[in-house]
């Protein structure tokens, strides 16, 4: 009788106690409802932010090209594959110095270049590798020993570069056009340039072109070719190199004319 009543006595507090982890696991699950709500609501505010502001890049992606369109700025053309190269008139191929198969084809009236090549620089009167870098807006030379100095209240600069053969060249005397100011990609330091005109022959294809004089004697090449001389006259085929063997002035029967 005894164990009896003490089963009927606990029975109460179980239930008691199961109902109260029952109101618990409700309550449990209305907290995981509203977490649930808010985390869709946020991911929600997040997808619309990021729409917002890819829309904004858009627009603003839009108005820059048709801003680009209508002040027609002259762009080097690009080519990422030799198969484009073949839509170029066919004429006879040279081979360089390294046995390659070399042209001066041009593609819609512009000559075709390659990422390297030799070109002839006046003065010194040397032909000397250059890097072709579309995303150069100038053009640069090596120069060693630059030192500036007055000549008759106008700006000249004094200085050398070195041939192919590591040779140093006769000394070069230029009137200064202007300075430029340059801050490399690593160094928090600027440089003021000075800036000058050569004449510059890549294939058939000669212009008197403004060059920046900066010691390159760190870099691959002497010489870097911008967008100062490509834009207009020159195709790119960036897979290439040595496309445009030198023609001496007058004897390049259709290429590009000099400017």
């Amino acid at each position: 009788m005894l164990l009896l009543a003490g089963c009927v006595a606990h029975g109460p507090i179980i239930e008691q106690k199961l109902e109260v982890l029952e109101s618990r696991l409700d309550a449990l699950d209305e907290q995981l409802a509203r977490i649930e709500a808010v985390q869709v609501a946020n991911h929600e505010a997040l997808a619309e932010e990021q729409r917002a502001g890819i829309a904004s890049l858009i627009e603003a992606t839009t108005a820059e090209v048709n801003r680009l369109a209508n002040e027609r700025i002259p762009m080097p053309i690009l080519i990422h594959s030799p198969a484009v190269a073949e839509d170029a008139p066919q004429r006879p191929q040279a081979k360089s110095a390294g046995g390659r198969a070399t042209s001066n084809a041009t593609i819609r009236g512009k000559q075709l270049i390659g990422n390297v090549e030799d070109i002839h620089i006046e003065p010194p009167d040397v032909v000397l590798p250059a890097r072709v870098d579309t995303g150069a807006e100038s053009s640069s030379l090596d120069a060693r020993d630059l030192q500036e100095f007055m000549r008759d209240g106008s700006p000249w600069v004094r200085f050398h570069t070195v041939d192919s053969r590591g040779q140093p060249t006769k000394d070069i005397e230029q009137p200064v056009i202007r300075h430029v100011r340059i801050q490399q990609a690593n160094s928090t330091t600027v440089e003021r340039r000075p800036v000058v005109r050569l004449q510059v022959r890549i294939g058939s294809h000669t212009e008197l072109a403004e060059f920046t004089l900066s010691d390159r004697s760190h870099l691959t090449y002497p010489v870097l070719i911008g967008r100062n001389v490509l834009s207009d006259v020159m195709v790119v085929d960036v897979s290439q190199s040595r496309l445009a063997p030198l023609i001496p002035p007058g004897n390049a029967p259709d290429g590009p004319a000099a400017r």
